[in-house]
């Protein structure tokens, strides 16, 4: 036999000395092992116990149908009928599903949205309590903290117009009952937003056809005293001329007609300085009044409520913990006390060992 074939067999004797000295060595220590074990396992079963549970309640939504709006688009039929092509886009944006979802994204996500809503629900003024919240950096963090577990996201990035709507509490219940107030909360606010849009709409659009009136009948007014001054003068022609019945063959395309007369004219002189009726110097004057008669019939009400949104899957109550999750931590508490329990029995062997050696 060579001498290498020597070593190499003496090594492996050596390694299965070791090996099996191992084993004996955690065998006589299995009473501390195991102690070890359940020391650990007992306090990761108390700490599963005992620690602070969290719970996540999640909705989906998507985009609205059209017959969601049907309300608002019936209370605003006159004004379709007054705005022109122009106009309308901006009315028939606002209450468009596509731009009623991400209105809805937007406020959900919105920090003074959440901050509103935490400081005036009972659950979220209960924890709040519980926290002892009381300085305003103390309800900064608060609000911070609770806004991160509160949260809108794009369920798949690849599929846009879906949406997850989640809220993280520290109960089922309650994951559920603050989702399902918070939803409530921001479906106002964008009912309260669309409708504030619309009036603001419907008021800009009645001070433009206001204005167009004003500048209508200025016009009118100017013309018509353009003509009485002109009349007038016709007048003093006439008078001059001894023209007192009117001359049908008389050229009236002149400056100063005065073909009809000085009976004529004195009659033309009192009716347009009586005259009343601005539309027959502007007849687009008909026109605006009666669009602006038409908004004026508009009466948008207040308390119109819709959906803005439409749900794939309504705020459900969770059937599974985020955490703590108990049975990892009982298996991992486990595995942590047989390890410590077996370094200590082989940290005490080596000294043991260091001992005798000595």
């Amino acid at each position: 036999m060579t001498q290498n074939s020597i070593q190499t067999q003496s090594m492996a004797n050596s390694d299965e000395i070791d090996l099996v000295q191992l084993c004996k060595t955690l065998w006589q220590g299995k009473v501390l092992i195991i102690a070890c074990s359940v020391l650990f396992t007992l306090i990761g079963v108390t700490y599963a116990f005992v620690a602070q549970q969290w719970w996540t309640s999640t909705a989906t939504i998507t985009q609205g149908q059209y017959q969601d709006t049907t309300e608002i688009r019936n209370q605003l039929t006159n004004v379709y009928a007054v705005l022109d092509t122009t106009n309308t886009p901006q009315i028939n944006q606002m209450i468009s599903t596509s731009d009623l979802l991400q209105s809805f994204v937007t406020e959900f996500n919105a920090f003074n949205n959440k901050k509103e809503f935490f400081t005036s629900n009972a659950i979220m003024l209960q924890y709040a309590n519980e926290a002892k919240v009381e300085t305003p950096q103390q309800k900064f963090g608060f609000i911070d903290n609770w806004g991160k577990k509160l949260s809108a996201t794009l369920q798949d990035k690849k599929v846009p117009g879906v949406y997850n709507l989640t809220f993280q509490a520290k109960s089922a219940e309650q994951s559920h009952d603050l989702l399902q107030a918070y939803i409530q909360f921001i479906n106002e606010k964008v009912n309260q937003k669309v409708m504030m849009g619309l009036n603001s709409a419907l008021t800009h659009n009645e001070q433009m056809l206001t204005a167009q009136l004003i500048a209508l009948q200025n016009q009118a007014m100017q013309q018509i005293a353009i003509e009485t001054k002109k009349t007038e003068y016709a007048l003093n022609i006439a008078k001059a001329a001894d023209a007192n019945q009117p001359m049908a063959q008389m050229d009236s395309n002149g400056l100063f007609s005065i073909d009809l007369g000085t009976k004529g004219l004195a009659e033309q002189v009192a009716l347009l300085k009586n005259t009343k009726d601005l539309s027959l110097f502007e007849p687009k004057i008909s026109s605006i009044k009666v669009k602006l008669d038409l908004l004026n019939q508009v009466k948008l009400d207040a308390k119109t409520s819709f959906e803005s949104v439409r749900y794939l899957q309504n705020a459900d109550y969770p059937i599974g913990r985020d955490k703590p999750k108990r049975a990892l931590i009982v298996v991992l508490t486990f595995l942590l006390g047989t390890m410590c329990g077996a370094a200590i029995v082989l940290l005490r062997r080596a000294f043991s060992n260091m001992v005798q050696a000595n």
